[in-house]
């Protein structure tokens, strides 16, 4: 994960449509006030607002930033907003591609081996949340690991545990100790 781009511009990118359409909404608003509201080209620009105006309600793009401050901020980089990415550190960027990928709220999300590096309070806190948000919007989550359930139970508290090894999980087992988690 390199970019010569600030934390916050980097993150921004996820929302280049959102911002075209609100930069497109802003200038069809200018030419509605400038056209004869009885003429055809006005409701043709006032169709395309409707429709402009529709599609950033559905992806509550009005409020992109917002998401971006509050993700960024609960994986703590509230701080780093101007940090080039390419600065940071390996474990920086890897809370950041989770950022990413939480802003980007992909329909399935696939963690491979949480690591030890996951076991610190605040990585624990962030997974559970992202564990409970996904979960609460119907979004599927894997977890591959090659943990048992008793070890999982050793390495996080009962929140994180009982959203991997929870009430509804399944587990695969593949060949040796090797199993995946779901």
């Amino acid at each position: 994960y390199d970019s010569d781009n600030e934390v916050f511009e980097e993150m921004r990118e996820i929302f280049a449509s959102d911002i075209r359409d609100l930069d497109a909404l802003r200038e069809v608003e200018k030419q509605i006030a400038q056209t004869d509201e009885h003429t055809n080209e006005y409701r043709a620009l006032a169709a395309r607002y409707e429709t402009l105006n529709k599609r950033i309600a559905a992806r509550d793009s009005y409020h992109f930033e917002v998401r971006i401050r509050t993700v960024l901020n609960g994986m703590g980089f509230e701080k780093n907003y101007a940090q080039p990415v390419c600065t940071m550190s390996g474990g920086e960027k890897t809370r950041l591609k989770l950022c990413r990928l939480l802003l980007e709220e992909p329909d399935l999300l696939i963690l491979d081996d949480l690591g030890a590096e996951f076991v610190n309070q605040f990585t624990v806190a962030c997974l559970y949340n992202i564990f409970n948000t996904r979960r609460n919007r119907g979004l599927s989550t894997i977890v591959s690991t090659n943990l048992s359930a008793e070890e999982l139970s050793e390495r996080y508290d009962d929140r994180i545990y009982s959203r991997i090894v929870g009430s509804d999980y399944t587990v695969l087992f593949f060949g040796g100790d090797d199993y995946r988690l779901f």
